[in-house]
C-alpha cells in the first residue's frame, strides 16, 4: 500500500513539475493617438483616475476603461495599480454609489474591445495585454509610459511594473478543438 502511494505521489509531483507557469506578460497603458495629455504617468495619478477620484491628467480629460471582472489581467491590474482585490474593489465602488459619489470604470469585453475604444474616444484611458496590442497591431492609439523616479518606463523596460501571468488555453483535442469546446470531453 505504501509503495502505491509513493508511485501515485511520484507520478503526481513528475506531472506538476512539467506544467511550468505561462511566462509573466505586461499589462500596457494605451490612449488614443490624440490624446492631448502626458506621454507618461505616474502610478498614484492612474490609481485616482481608476477609482475616479481625478477626472484630468495633466489639462487633459481621462477616463478609464476596464478589462473584464474576473480576467487575470484585470485582477492583476486592481491588484497592482488600484491596490484592492475584485471583492474590495466591488465593495468600494458599492460604497460609492450609496455615497452618490463616482462611477466605476467602464468595463469592456475584450482587449479588441478596449483597443476599438480608446481609439474612438480620445479622453479614455485602457490597458490590454501586450500580446494583444502585438497581435491586433491597432492604429490610432498609442502606449502611455509610467513615469516613475523621473523615468517614463514602457514595457520591457526591466523595472516595468505591470505584469501578469495569463491564463494558458486549455490543450486541443485531436481534431483541433480546445477541450471543454463543442461537446463532451473524452
Amino acid at each position: 500500500m505504501r509503495l502505491r502511494s509513493l508511485a501515485t505521489s511520484l507520478v503526481l509531483a513528475a506531472a506538476l513539475a512539467g506544467r511550468a507557469e505561462p511566462p509573466l506578460e505586461p499589462i500596457v497603458l494605451i490612449v488614443s493617438a490624440e490624446w492631448p495629455g502626458p506621454d507618461a504617468i505616474d502610478l498614484p495619478t492612474l490609481r485616482r483616475v481608476y477609482l475616479d477620484r481625478q477626472g484630468q491628467v495633466g489639462g487633459a480629460r481621462a477616463r478609464a476603461l476596464h478589462m473584464p471582472s474576473g480576467s487575470p489581467i484585470r485582477e492583476s491590474f486592481s491588484h497592482t495599480v488600484l491596490r484592492r482585490s475584485g471583492a474590495r474593489l466591488e465593495r468600494y465602488w458599492i460604497e460609492q454609489a450609496l455615497l452618490g459619489e463616482g462611477l466605476p470604470p467602464r468595463e469592456l469585453a475584450s482587449a479588441d474591445a478596449v483597443l476599438r475604444r480608446v481609439r474612438a474616444a480620445p479622453d479614455t484611458i485602457g490597458y490590454v495585454a501586450g500580446g494583444d496590442l502585438e497581435r491586433l497591431r491597432p492604429e490610432g492609439v498609442r502606449i502611455l509610459a509610467i513615469a516613475s523616479d523621473g523615468r517614463a518606463l514602457l514595457p520591457g523596460d526591466e523595472a516595468y511594473p505591470l505584469h501578469f501571468r495569463p491564463v494558458p488555453s486549455p490543450a486541443p483535442r485531436g481534431d483541433g478543438t480546445p477541450l471543454g469546446k463543442g461537446g463532451a470531453d473524452p
